[in-house]
């Protein structure tokens, strides 16, 4: 399929779908999801089906009715989440565990 202004008459459905996806659809729909963002957002470089980010995960994204969701929603594990800090996650789980005390 071209990629220019116009749409390719001989294109197929699969194509313009594909298409449409790469042309400002949300990486993964759920607004909770931290994939939950479009091509030129802050922090976002690339294009395409699969996000790697800074920690090393790598995700993909499916499409599942009308909406396109990465693989961690679309399989229901997600939303994804930033993982926090290990000192701060300590900190969190010592606290907790004073409560109990």
């Amino acid at each position: 399929m071209n990629r220019g202004d116009h749409i390719d008459p001989r294109a197929g459905f699969a194509e313009l779908r594909s298409e449409a996806i790469e042309l400002g659809a949300w990486f993964c729909a759920n607004p909770d999801c931290l994939l939950h963002v479009r091509i030129g957002d802050p922090g976002v470089a690339g294009e395409g089906n699969w996000i790697v980010l800074a920690d090393g995960r790598t995700f993909g994204r499916l499409r599942r009715g009308s909406e396109v969701l990465c693989d961690a929603c679309v399989t229901g594990r997600g939303p994804v989440k930033m993982p926090i800090e290990k000192e701060l996650r300590d900190t969190l789980l010592a606290a907790r565990s004073n409560q109990n005390e």
